[in-house]
């Protein structure tokens, strides 16, 4: 039997630092933060990653820096975890 889940969707308005700054005060606190940083890889180069982000998606760079202020984490964590989730194995 699959285990039940629950999804929360929102709709968020703003310039993307706008965006992850909502973001992170609707995350602030909840199990999905614990996951993330449980996912966090630390070998990777994050002025190299901040490169890649700003040449391929400055936006989402954008709002990884206002995810990291409302969740008072240091941008590079967020920086670390965002990488986690998009290249776990």
């Amino acid at each position: 039997m699959m285990e039940s889940f629950k999804v929360e969707v929102s709709q968020h308005r703003g310039s993307s630092y706008e965006v992850g700054m909502h973001l992170g005060q609707q995350v602030k606190g909840k199990k999905i933060v614990d996951v993330y940083e449980s996912i966090t890889r630390q070998q990777i180069d994050i002025d190299e990653m901040k490169a890649l982000y700003k040449t391929y998606a400055p936006h989402l760079l954008d709002e990884l820096e206002g995810l990291a202020e409302a969740l008072t984490w240091p941008f590079a964590r967020w920086q670390l975890v965002s990488v986690g989730m998009i290249f776990r194995k």
